[in-house]
């Protein structure tokens, strides 16, 4: 009785300290905004917390125009995990219609507004001493 009882308690501990390293669940959603030239909506692909996709699906912007928002943006908004990321220059309302359109997907996705637009920052590297 009592190996059982081990057994049982041993398993259940297992249990729960695998849990945090379970996978985390991707999911997707859409978001759309209002550019220069119309309706602009993107596709966020979250993996847990982390942003790993975002791409441009639909959009009326004028093009050449609008190419640096909507080619540069997504991969600065992974890279920043954030759309707190700089406009493009020359095309502000297309930078600004992926950014609204990438938050709007997040906050679909059930982000804080906090988590949305904080920036990341890298740590500086640590100082050795001599």
């Amino acid at each position: 009785m009592r190996k059982m009882l081990f057994a049982g308690m041993l398993s259940l501990l297992v249990l729960l300290m695998a849990m945090p390293f379970a996978a985390a669940e991707t999911q997707k959603a859409t978001g759309t905004a209002n550019g220069f030239g119309g309706e602009l909506t993107v596709e966020v692909t979250v993996d847990g917390k982390q942003i790993v996709s975002v791409e441009v699906l639909e959009n009326k912007e004028t093009p050449g125009v609008a190419d640096p928002a909507i080619s540069n943006l997504p991969g600065e908004i992974i890279a920043a995990q954030s759309v707190a990321v700089d406009v493009k220059s020359g095309c502000t309302l297309a930078s600004n219609a992926v950014l609204e359109a990438t938050k709007a997907a997040l906050l679909s996705l059930g982000f804080t507004e906090e988590e949305i637009t904080s920036r990341w920052r890298p740590r500086p590297p640590l100082r050795r001493r001599s």
